[in-house]
């Protein structure tokens, strides 16, 4: 990542099923619900280029709802696909760790050797996964884009750009759904850090900040409104202190009142 780039890992948001069924679930309502709260705070930053995404429909849908919310081209990638995690599936590294501890200690001896009981051999997903971030850098350019991919895919994506060792893949685990990870390029430095929003919080934050914008905009119309009627007055009824100039300044403070409401950046609660 020479280049100045700015990569958003966005885990998917919730599915209608666990486990292995959920490979080809589609999106619970609540979790289409948190998908657009997301792309609301992502339409925020303004700077989002592209999205691309998993072929899975878990993250397939929560990206179509980002993109079409930000206007920006959508690429599905197969290659970011979760892990194949075989009978590890819908288990944590805790229950990993307690139940298969021989298992464990082989992925620390050689984990591009390790093979997942059922699953896919680490190395084989290693390998997509470099294709996948190449592919996204060489489509992207430079910019801002959203990854939206899964638990396992990001942290060993995150590994792979920081130059973290494989092993400590744990540590960069998105532990919700529409969990960010945000990692920046900029002069030849990388900088990461992890965002976690309560979605509850998050749609409320939203609500207020359209409000206290429709309340600027209709401030903002009412004092436009009195300033063109005093305008109209000034002209028909002229003195000798003609008060244009003074209507014509209360214009000017409506119209910056008015751009400010449209265009205030909202900062998202932390």
């Amino acid at each position: 990542m020479s280049r100045k780039i700015r990569l958003i890992f966005l885990r998917h948001a919730e599915p209608q099923a666990t486990g292995a069924a959920k490979f080809h679930a589609p999106l619970t309502e609540s979790g289409r619900q948190d998908a657009k709260t997301i792309a609301e705070f992502l339409a925020i930053d303004g700077a989002i280029r592209a999205v691309y995404t998993s072929s899975l429909p878990r993250a397939r849908e929560t990206a179509e709802l980002i993109s079409t919310r930000l206007g920006v081209p959508l690429k599905v990638i197969p290659e970011l696909q979760e892990i194949h995690l075989g009978e590890w599936e819908g288990k944590t590294p805790d229950d990993i760790r307690r139940e298969s501890p021989k298992l464990v200690d082989t992925f620390t001896l050689d984990p591009e050797r390790f093979t997942i009981p059922g699953g896919e051999k680490l190395s084989v997903f290693l390998r997509r996964i470099r294709g996948a971030l190449r592919e996204v850098q060489s489509d992207l350019g430079s910019g801002t884009a959203v990854i939206v991919a899964h638990t396992v895919s990001i942290a060993f994506m995150l590994c792979e750009l920081l130059l973290k060792d494989p092993r400590e893949f744990t540590n960069y685990m998105p532990s919700h759904y529409c969990s960010m990870s945000i990692l920046s390029s900029a002069t030849g430095s990388l900088t990461y850090k992890r965002e976690h929003f309560d979605m509850r919080v998050s749609r409320t934050f939203l609500r207020q900040s359209k409000d206290r914008t429709y309340a600027f905009m209709g401030v903002s119309f009412a004092i436009a409104f009195a300033s063109f009627v005093a305008v109209l007055q000034s002209i028909s009824t002229p003195s000798e202190t003609d008060p244009r100039t003074l209507c014509l300044g209360i214009s000017l403070l409506a119209y910056l009142s008015s751009t400010f409401a449209v265009f205030e950046q909202v900062t998202p609660p932390g």
